[in-house]
């Protein structure tokens, strides 16, 4: 009672005041959950207001309507507004009301590509569209400005200009590398160019001339006399458009993608006429700029890059090549140890260096030359090498793409070609092929071959390897093509490409050896060296430009700065760029695998290993490569320990003397497929490609005076008249004045674009062949002929025909290549086949367990020669069975057989086609084949022709008009031919003048066709082009310069020369002497003083007259043939082994004209060899004399079972003759009754 009642008593407790208030509490209580709730219902709408606002901003973003959303939201945060203020931000962005200024780097970055590769249009394009920085953001943020050209040689001072633009963008980065000295590669390139004149940014200088001949004439223009002098001088040939632009460009050797790519500081017009000894003076020059630069940037050249061009090859010579590495350089010590290195360096130890990829290009144009390549004993032609890389399981869409000898730039195809070879296992899977012994020894070859091109290629692609094994398989690629150089010489690999794979090589080395003494601890990559970097800068340039027209020297000086801040950008973010196609190198896996994603860009970002130049022994690299050539072929390293016996042997002097600038021999190149457009004819412009050309520079020049106008008004009066020259009395600005005088000048472009333009494709894909048809069930077929296959011909030696054994290596059908050939085409003019020689000894028991075949073939010296398909015969041989894994197989042959067969060939020639036997030279110990006791074997001729002994008579060519006597000429006297027809044209009243006759064979022109062609390089003289010659039957080996001019040993000037006024490139050279008639039938509208001035092309002096006057009086003089007395012994010849082929009795008259001529049997109803008496029998055949039994007793080679087979033999033909069949059935028969064939 005292505490009163509780609350929670019931109401009937409760007092009137108890009641009243619990009432009031009970009051405020449900107000205040009133309240509540209604605040709780105000949130929770608030709330979903707010759940709305998000899903508008979502739906904005997700419309696309704004780009750029991240900045826009940036800056509302900034402003530290809120969602809705935001939402309204993105409705005035979609609107074009709110625009937002704030860009990050990478926009910079992107904006100022679109801005470089597709010029201002495409940069808008990126603003309007993209929300990229505007064209003028873009030009601020660029900090590259153009290079100066040169308008004659280079100078000192605008190299070292060029320099300081080059590099002042990044002296902050550089500037904070420590003081560290940088390590540089001077890197050389040309790019074609327009031939136009243009007027550099001063408007004080004319740019596009050449600098060898620029200095012959003023080129500063200060008046109207300056531009008419010099575009006289050009009319004149006195000084050159600049067909090209020498770019000179530093590219740093480190990982800062701000740094290393190429940077240009040199542009040189040339004219392709500079000799290697006058481009010394460019090279040095820039050398001298650097230096003079020391204090800018603190760089040291290591190596001066080029891509093999020939005049740069020998200019670097001379500079790289001055002395020995000397004893007091602080890395003598880390290269002297190095066995077979070779250290002749420039000033401050400068070395040069190859571009990898050019070298992989011409390694696969070198592989696949017609003439192939030896390694070892084995001759590799591509037929070959396409039978063996098929076997491998490659399509033939593949092989004909990799075979395409006119697609020769494109490097993803030619590293295809190279890993093709080097995937080939050295033993060949189980198949069709691997059955013959030319298969195999040409497989293990090949194998070979493959280890050089994997070692040096590997280190290149495979980006797992560290700095050290990429040492390793460059030293193996070093040793390893040293052997083999020194085995087979210019014939295993060309010297000049021996030479720049060497160069590559001791490079590296160098490099590396630099780096380790003035940076120990930084890192170094290969692949930063060559010239791989201006490569890159060139593919951007043709980006800008496009791939159908070149730009000029005025325009490649604006364009190449901003190819500089293309290449940096794409450094910084590689994942945006997709290189050039034809300059992709795939990246590899230690398995040789491709690495997917990493094909289009090689930079040190994307290497894997570790290249950590603390970590790297040079000698210790260099010895492990020998050890691995060692290891997979003893033969090679037993090469190798010779070669340390002899005094002055390096990779560079693998025979002691240096090969840099040696002489080389004519058959000593890397290709020999036909020369480049630009070697041949030029192209006529087509409209079109001017009209664009000249609408692009009236553009740019119009541009351009609209910029001067702007910026008239900062320059000074003095400037502003020099802008200014009175042309054709009106005054107007030089840049106008140029163009007006030059417009209507005809300016050839350059050819290879215009190839372009013109239609034409830059790839003339293989027309279709049998090489496109899958030969892989043809291979169990004895009905064609296929590569690998065995074959007997025919062999000259010391004035006798001998049988010869070979290997097909390679068939030709109308100058294309093919795989297989039918038998029946065989014999067909347009076939000629290739072979390689096999050596031919006796057998013996361990040979041939049955005794059943007298010889065998085995490998010899390799000798390749190619003959007409009529001088070739299929062989179906046996195969030795090999006694263990390993062992080489051969042939096994029959003496009965080898004789047969050398009678069949050599009866089954007319005779006008023994000329086509190719000669094997003076005899050796191998060849002509040989029985036990030295006698020569297998002499195939008749009785007569071994009495008379006219064999070489085959090979002389004789005049056409001289008949009393009749006037011969041997194959080398191609001089004394051209003076005795030359005279019978200009005196003889029967020949034709008006039929313009040909120089060698008096046949009109419009049968015999001679064409012309460029020698190889820049300074290459003309040739004839005995390809393209059409129908001449004279072949000869003239040198076409010294036929040429008259002199007093040889007065005839009389050659093919090109008329001026038939400008199509199929048209056939004119021969001299009727160069006149020739102007009189094509060129009627040419008279009057226009011919006079072409009368030097026929005109001769009164010496060449007289002399060629004398020449015809005395034509008929013979003089005596002096003959040689024999060096060697006469050869003894084994009658055993020689089928003579006498005359049947029937023949023997006097009076047939058939017998007096000395045609055989088989050369009887040839109606266009001779004319036989109607009554006269052409049935006749040679009849095959064994040699009796008692001659080369002491042998047991199976006379007595030959001699009774060749009776047996004998009848067998006796019944086919009385059957009266012609010579070639007899033949036939023969040839089934002896099993020649399967």
């Amino acid at each position: 009672m005292e505490d009163g009642i509780a609350e929670t008593a019931q109401y009937a407790y409760h007092g009137i005041d108890g009641l009243i208030r619990l009432l009031h509490r009970k009051s405020q209580q449900s107000e205040f959950h009133r309240l509540r709730g209604l605040n709780y219902t105000k949130s929770l709408l608030r709330r979903a207001t707010a759940l709305d606002d998000h899903k508008r901003f979502l739906v904005a973003i997700a419309s696309k309507d704004v780009v750029h959303v991240d900045q826009l939201v940036a800056n509302a945060l900034r402003q530290k507004r809120g969602i809705r203020a935001m939402i309204g931000f993105l409705r005035g962005a979609a609107k074009g009301i709110h625009k937002f200024k704030s860009y990050i780097e990478q926009d910079y970055e992107m904006g100022m590509v679109l801005l470089r590769l597709g010029g201002n249009r495409l940069a808008s394009f990126g603003n309007k569209a993209l929300g990229l920085p505007s064209v003028t953001a873009l030009r601020n943020f660029s900090s590259i400005p153009p290079i100066i050209p040169s308008h004659a040689k280079p100078s000192t001072a605008e190299v070292e200009a060029n320099i300081r633009a080059s590099f002042e963008g990044i002296m902050d980065v550089v500037e904070g590398s420590g003081g560290n000295v940088y390590h540089a590669v001077l890197m050389f390139d040309e790019i074609a160019t327009e031939k136009r004149i243009r007027l550099d940014r001063g408007e004080r200088f004319f740019l596009g001339v050449c600098r060898e001949h620029g200095h012959k004439t003023s080129l500063e223009f200060s008046s109207m006399e300056d531009m008419e002098e010099l575009f006289r001088c050009l009319d004149k040939d006195e000084v050159h458009y600049a067909s090209e632009s020498t770019i000179g460009a530093l590219g740093i050797l480190c990982n800062n993608h701000r740094i290393y790519p190429a940077r240009p500081i040199m542009i040189s017009g040339d004219c392709k006429k500079e000799s290697g000894e006058e481009h010394v003076a460019v090279i040095q020059t820039a050398l001298d700029a650097i230096s003079n630069q020391s204090d800018f940037i603190n760089i040291r050249i290591v190596s001066i890059a080029s891509d093999g061009e020939k005049r740069r090859g020998k200019a670097l010579a001379k500079l790289t090549f001055k002395n020995l590495l000397s004893s007091e350089s602080n890395i003598y010590g880390m290269l002297s140890c190095l066995k077979f290195m070779d250290l002749h360096v420039g000033e401050d130890d400068l070395t040069a260096d190859k571009d990898c990829k050019h070298i992989i290009k011409r390694l696969r144009n070198f592989v696949i030359r017609r003439s192939g390549f030896l390694i070892g004993k084995e001759r590799i032609t591509p037929s070959l090498l396409r039978v063996q890389i098929e076997s491998g399981g490659a399509s033939s869409a593949h092989i004909r793409a990799s075979f395409n000898p006119k697609d020769r730039q494109d490097v993803p195809l030619a590293f295809n070609t190279l890993k093709d070879i080097w995937s080939l296992p050295k033993v060949p899977l189980a198949g069709n092929y691997n059955v013959s012994p030319g298969f195999q020894s040409i497989r293990t070859a090949l194998w070979v071959f493959g280890r050089f091109l994997y070692h040096l290629l590997f280190p290149y692609l495979c980006v797992y390897l560290s700095l050290s094994e990429q040492l390793e398989h460059l030293s193996a690629a070093a040793h390893l093509a040293l052997a083999l150089f020194r085995q087979g010489g210019k014939h295993t690999l060309p010297t000049q490409l021996y030479s720049d794979v060497m160069i590559m090589v001791k490079n590296i080395y160098f490099c590396v050896a630099k780096a380790k003494a003035d940076n120990p601890t930084d890192s170094f990559w290969i692949t930063l060296l060559g010239t791989d970097r201006l490569e890159e800068l060139f593919g951007i340039l043709r980006t800008m430009v496009g791939s159908d027209a070149n730009v000029d020297v005025l325009q490649l000086a604006e364009r190449l700065g901003g190819t500089t801040e293309v290449s940096n950008i794409f450094a910084k973010h590689p994942e945006w760029d997709r290189a050039p196609r034809p300059l992709k190198m795939p990246t590899l896996t230690r398995s040789s695998d491709d690495v997917p994603g990493q094909s289009d860009h090689l930079k040190p970002a994307s290497w894997k290993g570790d290249v950590q130049l603390d970590k790297v022994t040079l000698q210790t690299c260099w010895r492990r490569g020998r050890h691995l050539i060692e290891d997979e072929l003893p033969t090679y390293g037993e090469i190798l320990s010779e070669l340390e016996n002899e005094a002055g042997v390096s990779i560079l002097s693998p025979r002691g003397q240096l090969l840099i600038n040696v002489p080389r021999d004519d058959d000593d190149f890397e290709d020999d497929f036909s020369q480049d457009l630009d070697s041949s004819v030029a192209l006529t412009p087509t409209s079109g490609s001017n009209e664009a050309a000249e609408l692009r520079v009236e553009i740019e020049d119009t541009l351009r005076l609209e910029l001067d106008e702007v910026e008239q008004e900062n320059s000074s009066p003095e400037a502003q008249a020099n802008r200014f020259i009175t042309f054709q009395g009106q005054k107007m600005t030089k840049v106008k004045a140029l163009g007006l005088y030059s417009r209507y000048r005809k300016v050839p472009t350059s050819t290879d674009r215009l190839r372009r333009v013109q239609g034409v494709g830059r790839h003339v894909g293989p027309d279709t062949a049998a090489s496109d048809i899958d030969i892989s069930d043809l291979s169990g077929s004895g009905t064609v002929l296929m590569v690998s296959d065995p074959i007997a011909s025919l062999l000259r030696c010391e004035g006798r025909i001998w049988l010869s054994i070979g290997l097909v290596n390679g068939i030709t059908n109308d100058g294309k290549s093919v795989q297989f050939l039918n038998m029946d085409l065989l014999r067909e003019s347009k076939i000629s086949i290739s072979y390689q020689l096999l050596g031919l000894r006796p057998s013996t028991s361990d040979d041939d367990a049955s005794m059943a075949h007298d010889w065998r073939t085995y490998s010899t010296a390799e000798r390749t020669f190619a003959v007409p398909g009529c001088v070739v015969q299929p062989i179906n041989p046996e195969i030795s069975n090999p006694n263990s894994l390993g062992t080489p197989i051969f042939f096994l042959l029959e003496s009965r057989m080898l004789n047969a067969m050398s009678a069949s060939l050599y009866e089954g020639l007319a005779k006008s086609n023994r000329k086509l036997i190719p000669k094997f030279g003076d005899r050796t110990s191998e060849y002509p084949y040989r029985e036990r006791l030295g006698k020569a074997c297998f002499l195939a001729q008749n009785a007569a022709d071994t009495q008379a002994s006219n064999i070489d008579d085959d090979e002389l060519i004789a005049c056409p008009l001289c008949t009393d006597p009749m006037i011969y000429f041997e194959p080398g006297q191609g001089q004394r031919m051209l003076q005795h027809i030359g005279s019978h044209i200009l005196f003889d009243k029967k020949v034709a003048r008006s039929d313009e006759p040909c120089g060698l064979c008096l046949r009109s022109s419009s049968i015999c066709q001679h064409f012309l062609k460029k020698g190889r390089g820049a300074r290459g003289k003309l040739t004839f082009d005995h390809e393209r010659t059409r129908t001449c039957p004279v072949k000869h080996s003239i040198s076409y310069s010294v036929a040429m001019e008259s002199s007093e040993t040889s007065p005839c000037s009389n050659v093919p020369i090109v008329c001026p006024l038939c400008s199509e490139k199929h048209d056939p050279a004119v021969w001299r002497y009727n160069m006149h008639a020739h102007f009189s039938r094509v060129h009627t509208t040419v008279t009057g003083s226009d011919l006079k001035r072409y009368a030097h092309l026929w005109e001769l002096s009164n010496f060449e007259r007289q002399e060629m006057k004398t020449i015809y009086d005395n034509r008929r003089h013979v003089p005596a043939k002096r003959k040689r007395a024999p060096k060697l012994a006469p050869l003894v010849i084994s009658e055993a082994h020689q089928a003579q082929i006498l005359a049947g009795p029937e023949n023997n008259h006097e009076d047939n004209e058939a017998s007096g001529s000395g045609l055989s049997g088989s050369e009887c109803g040839r109606d266009d060899v001779h004319e036989l008496d109607h009554d006269s029998d052409c049935d006749h055949f040679a009849d095959l004399i064994p040699p009796p039994p008692h001659q080369e007793n002491d042998i047991d080679m199976g006379e007595t079972d030959t001699n009774a087979e060749f009776a047996s033999a004998d009848g067998a033909i006796d019944g086919v003759r009385g059957d009266s069949q012609n010579a070639d059935e007899v033949l036939e028969a023969s040839v089934l009754e002896f099993s020649f064939l399967n």
